[in-house]
């Protein structure tokens, strides 16, 4: 597997690509961080009624190079039950900043980003200048069944909040994480498993070292589910969010988040839980302080079967998960890129590959 690691030429991403991915973390942070406080979960904030507040952030887009973002709110809906609402996040510059007010050549570059305007009500991507700033992200998305919510400011970006036609309200869905699909006697296809291994590693390549992360990716990530299915093939493995309750808690630390999608990875590839792992099963019952080191050494033992199961490109990219060690936000975005991204890209283009012939 070696020896095909350094004969395998990856391709880097240009220059602008590198920016913009620079960029997104930035930007999904500032998103995070306008979101909570719009909650209402910052000590100077009006008291909130709400038990808690969760976010769900699509992982999906057209073009990666775009800073755009679809968020799922939850909430109750006017009968008392509850509700997801659909909301589309504009992100501009904040022409209240310094910064944001500075013209272009003047020692900066205007960056205004845009949804397609078939996701938003028309007219969105307008200057709203009788557009008021959220003060209750809670109270706003329930006054405003469509169009522009309002704003939220922060450092020198705004953020515009739109309200979609979308509401999805239970019983009629249910929230199913992958940790539990896992664990479920329902199998994902091959195509859907490698499918998906790209899917979050590229999305974790965007939002690692942020808040939006803040559990093991398993529990992190989520689908929809129509109640009525009654299997795995009724629902769009397509569709993902990353999600998780609103607090002001810092993210998980950067190389165990990077374990985690290591395991994330090893577990799509078998299609199975590591708790499941036999080896993992001759080491339960110890002490719960020792759950964190145990979870790891089985999935180091489990990782040494995966280029029997997948292959070089699929092995290397969970390897270079689970060995990483100390890095920074300048090294471990390129390395993920060649190391894990591009090889579980080959993965894909492999499979289709195989299953057109």
């Amino acid at each position: 597997m070696a020896d095909a690691r350094r004969s395998r030429d990856y391709r880097q991403p240009p220059p602008t690509a590198n920016k913009k991915l620079q960029d997104y973390w930035r930007h999904a942070k500032r998103l995070y961080e306008a979101l909570s406080k719009a909650a209402n979960l910052e000590p100077t904030g009006p008291e909130c009624r709400c038990v808690g507040h969760v976010a769900n952030l699509e992982l999906a887009t057209k073009d990666p190079t775009k800073i755009q973002f679809g968020v799922l709110f939850s909430g109750m809906d006017h009968n008392g039950g509850l509700a997801w609402r659909e909301t589309k996040i504009e992100m501009v510059p904040n022409p209240d900043s310094d910064n944001g007010a500075a013209p272009v050549g003047a020692g900066r570059t205007s960056t205004r980003v845009s949804f397609a305007v078939s996701n938003l009500v028309t007219g969105s991507t307008q200057t709203h200048n009788n557009t008021r700033q959220i003060r209750n992200l809670c109270e706003e998305l329930s006054n405003r069944p469509q169009g522009c919510v309002g704003f939220m400011d922060e450092d020198e970006k705004r953020f515009m909040v739109y309200r979609t036609d979308c509401t999805i309200r239970d019983p009629g869905v249910s929230i199913i994480t992958l940790d539990s699909i896992l664990h479920t006697s329902q199998t994902l296809t091959r195509r859907q498993r490698y499918s998906l291994a790209h899917t979050i590693a590229t999305w974790f390549l965007r939002l690692g070292s942020t808040p939006w992360i803040s559990l093991p990716l398993q529990a992190n990530i989520v689908f929809f589910q129509d109640t009525t299915a009654s299997s795995l093939s009724n629902m769009d493995i397509e569709k993902l969010y990353i999600g998780g309750e609103l607090a002001n808690s810092a993210p998980i630390p950067l190389i165990d988040a990077i374990h985690s999608l290591g395991v994330c990875l090893l577990e799509l590839c078998f299609d199975s839980s590591l708790e499941s792992y036999k080896i993992r099963n001759r080491l339960s019952g110890g002490p719960a302080a020792l759950a964190p080191l145990l979870d790891y050494a089985a999935a180091v033992q489990w990782s040494k079967e995966v280029n029997g199961e997948a292959g070089p490109d699929f092995a290397e990219a969970i390897e270079w998960c689970l060995q990483a060690r100390s890095q920074s936000d300048e090294s471990w975005r390129k390395d993920i890129c060649a190391h894990v991204i591009i090889p579980l890209s080959n993965c894909r283009n492999h499979l289709s590959q195989r299953i057109a012939i």
